[in-house]
């Protein structure tokens, strides 16, 4: 899954990094890696497109030199197919923003409901951002992530944990054979009764190890072995990656 590249425009200098962020949690939150620029006029976006595409433009209504409308509007005529989300406390030029065919309107009023919400529908319209994401079940609900972001699945004093890279880890209502059927179709290896790899992240198989480039050590069913080492070739051949495989 590619990191979504994203841009909030707004002349509020002082909330304009707080914006941001939030736009990167949100997309984080349904799994979505996310880069945001961020920007306190619309020049600095117009500069910034002529050598750098967007998937999606957060933009204010209500800026000095050239409101949010008129530079949308300037999209539009040069058949930008950039999806536009109006971000506004001026919920009174909601309709007038109907002209440039925006995706949302974001209310500053409600801005964190309307914000998820939003970034929920527009990631539904656009499936292929969200392809290879994998939906957990938690204690605090359901939980999207990418599946390159899983390293490893660990079966604990009957708790299944999901080890993320660079996040903590997850523990997830589900035994551990539901979960290998939910990732059969992602490039994930059973290589014991309580662990599942995901291959990306195996750098060498020893005679009762799995390495991984994370540095963790799993150990390796014996009876496996042949199995995940056929397994761990076929998905490196056809995705180009190189592993080292102890004799």
């Amino acid at each position: 899954m590619k990191t979504l590249k994203a841009c909030v425009c707004d002349d509020d200098s002082a909330m304009l990094p707080t914006y941001a962020a939030s736009v990167k949690g949100c997309f984080q939150g349904y799994g979505v890696s996310c880069d945001v620029d961020f920007f306190s006029s619309t020049q600095g976006v117009r500069a910034r497109l002529s050598e750098y595409g967007y998937d999606v433009i957060f933009l204010d209504i209500d800026m000095p030199r050239e409101d949010g409308i008129s530079f949308a509007q300037e999209l539009r005529k040069l058949d930008s197919p950039i999806p536009v989300i109006f971000v506004s406390a001026r919920e009174d030029k909601m309709y007038d923003t109907f002209a440039v065919r925006p995706f949302g309107f974001v209310r500053k009023s409600h801005f964190l409901n309307d914000l998820s919400e939003t970034v929920r529908l527009f990631l539904e319209a656009n499936p292929s951002i969200t392809e290879d994401n994998v939906l957990f079940s938690t204690s605090k609900g359901d939980f999207s992530v990418s599946a390159k972001q899983i390293v490893f699945i660990e079966s604990y004093q009957h708790n299944q944990y999901v080890i993320l890279k660079d996040l903590p880890k997850l523990e997830i209502h589900s035994s551990m054979d539901n979960v290998e059927k939910l990732l059969a179709d992602k490039g994930f290896i059973r290589v014991h009764k309580s662990y599942i790899v995901n291959y990306r992240y195996i750098n060498r198989i020893t005679e009762g190890e799995i390495i991984l480039s994370t540095g963790d050590k799993l150990p390796l069913s014996r009876h496996k072995k042949a199995e995940v080492k056929a397994l761990w070739l076929e998905y490196g051949t056809k995705n180009g990656f190189t592993y080292i495989e102890d004799q």
